[in-house]
């Protein structure tokens, strides 16, 4: 294939081996090969033009949400959103030869609250290690020109109908932004249309395995709805993290515990070793004031007493009186490539008694229900029978109190 000439009118940029190589190892956190392309290529639209438009038009440009959000909306949707001066822009990158026109998932035209004023084409050549922004719409235009795809659920518009000036795009921005889009969308930022009702539904089992499992999870739901539950930022999150800890059982994502490593005086995610205790968060555990406990748990004919380990402090962000309670673990590895596993969840020590009806779940890595206990009235704790788990076994830990839900992720020992 020959190589374009750049034109005066287009932005080419230089693409680097490292920043190749960057993208590469942060799309490897995804779920499908889908969705690594699709990380790889926003990633490396980020980080390539990100710095070149802060250095030759406005330090204030940065990515829109915040950054550490990203990796949960490319998991499901392309595009890359940067904002600067009340105004939004969205990047739309491809590796096609074909600049004949530009697909936008509809959740950045439809969405109010994700919107944006402009949407810029990007096409990524790695052969010859170049990006090119070759054509340019407003958000009026998109809706005016383009034509609407329901089953991709995307708005497609021609090259006749994009700008190629990106000189006189920047002008455009800065003096003639999409006014009346802002107002709708900054009215519906006030006013979200989320309702608890949605995300509850949305966070039963049988919801998110249904999702879990799709190929491409937004178009599995009408659109009204799922535009409700991708806008919030904890559904989408503990979204991400499922089908990412369900979907790719060779990689071992950042979040989840190993629990090979347990083993060492190191804090694991905020599992601490019980002899240092008084780094847990909470100024009321001390050292001195944790009772002495032994998880003895009858198996069969036998009883095993295990020693907890680990001890996490969670939380429950429940108005106006937070509740905190305390997990202990255990990990013991065992003969034929099998680890025991030992859980229980405390009071803290000013409280004599657990909250009544603090819930915890065990399930697969399928979000599939494997066991369930319940605090009742003067509980002064709640354990599981102990876990025998073939190495490399995937599981989770669900803590639920009133509408909270705190999830911890657990792989046991695998084969080095």
């Amino acid at each position: 294939m020959s190589v374009l000439f750049p034109t005066p009118l287009e932005w080419w940029l230089d693409v680097s081996a490292e920043q190749v190589a960057d993208s590469r190892d942060h799309s490897q956190r995804t779920a499908t090969p889908l969705s690594q392309r699709q990380a790889f290529l926003n990633h490396l639209c980020l980080h390539v033009m990100l710095p070149w438009l802060q250095a030759e038009y406005d330090t204030r440009i940065v990515p829109w949400p915040h950054p550490e959000t990203l990796s949960s909306i490319w998991e499901m949707i392309d595009g890359v959103a940067i904002a600067f001066s009340n105004v939004r822009v969205l990047l739309v990158p491809s590796e096609t030869i074909d600049t004949d026109g530009v697909s936008i998932p509809q959740e950045w035209v439809d969405i109010p609250s994700w919107a944006a004023d402009y949407y810029i084409a990007v096409q990524i050549n790695l052969e010859h290690s170049y990006l090119r922004a070759w054509g340019y719409t407003s958000h009026t235009q998109l809706k005016q020109k383009g034509t609407y795809d329901a089953m991709d659920r995307t708005y497609d518009i021609r090259r006749e109908w994009l700008g190629q000036d990106f000189n006189v795009f920047w002008v455009t921005c800065q003096r003639c932004p999409e006014k009346a889009n802002q107002e709708v969308r900054y009215s519906a930022c006030r006013s979200s249309d989320i309702q608890c009702s949605d995300l509850l539904e949305f966070n039963s089992e049988n919801a998110i395995r249904h999702l879990l499992q799709r190929p491409l999870p937004r178009l599995s739901l009408p659109f009204d709805q799922w535009s409700r539950l991708i806008q919030d930022h904890a559904w989408r999150q503990q979204f991400y993290e499922q089908r990412l800890f369900a979907m790719n059982p060779s990689v071992i994502p950042a979040f989840v515990n190993d629990l090979r490593e347990w083993g060492g005086p190191q804090v694991l995610h905020e599992w601490h070793p019980l002899d240092r205790i008084d780094e847990v968060t909470h100024p009321a555990v001390r050292r001195s004031d944790v009772r002495p406990l032994s998880l003895s748990l009858r198996t069969g004919d036998s009883t095993t007493e295990l020693t907890p380990q680990r001890i996490k402090l969670i939380n429950f962000p429940i108005k106006p009186n937070p509740l905190s309670v305390m997990l202990f673990m255990s990990v013991r590895p065992r003969l034929e490539e099998k680890t025991e596993v030992a859980i229980q969840a405390h009071p803290l020590p000013e409280e004599n008694h657990l909250p009544t009806d603090l819930t915890l779940e065990l399930r697969d890595d399928f979000n599939q229900v494997i066991k369930t206990v319940r605090s009742h009235r003067r509980d002064s704790f709640i354990q599981f029978p102990i876990l025998t788990c073939p190495f490399g076994t995937r599981f989770s830990l669900h803590l639920f109190f009133r509408e909270c839900r705190v999830i911890e992720y657990f792989v046991a020992g695998s084969a080095a």
